[in-house]
């Protein structure tokens, strides 16, 4: 068993994609500061980059909508630590900042943070769960930022 306090906690970073090609910062650290930051026990968490044909077609197979996504998050293990899958999308990540009028560093933090709060159990289907998510993910970036 595996705590987010460990510095050896596997997170896996899996590159998928070519369309973008550099971020802005180092995925694994920051990942690890989230799952610090929310003091979570993880047993790993793999987080593949993938384009937009591929998430459209993972949004597609699991949750039967035919376009791609910024993010698709999986918490194989809901009753214990965390063993969790995320997918994301650069290119729509990308696409998204510029029409959220931000950066593409910001977006990416934001989605990371978004995907692994899915991964603790927190939805944003209803209007309060995606209140409730986007308060989360602001102080949580905040914190994190500052």
């Amino acid at each position: 068993m595996r705590n987010s306090i460990d510095p050896e906690a596997p997170i896996f970073i899996n590159n998928e994609q070519i369309e973008i090609s550099n971020h802005p910062f180092e995925l694994q650290p920051f990942v690890a500061r989230v799952i610090q930051y929310l003091s979570l026990s993880i047993d790993y968490i793999e987080i593949t980059l993938l384009d937009s044909k591929r998430i459209q077609e993972l949004n597609q197979q699991y949750f039967k909508n035919d376009v791609p996504t910024d993010t698709i998050s999986f918490n194989l293990t809901p009753e214990s630590d965390i063993t969790g899958d995320i997918y994301l999308c650069p290119l729509i990540i990308q696409k998204n900042a510029s029409e959220f009028d931000t950066t593409y560093e910001k977006e990416l933090k934001t989605v990371i943070i978004h995907s692994i709060l899915h991964l603790t159990g927190l939805n944003d289907e209803s209007p309060e769960e995606y209140r409730k998510m986007q308060e989360a993910q602001a102080r949580i970036l905040k914190a994190l930022d500052s």
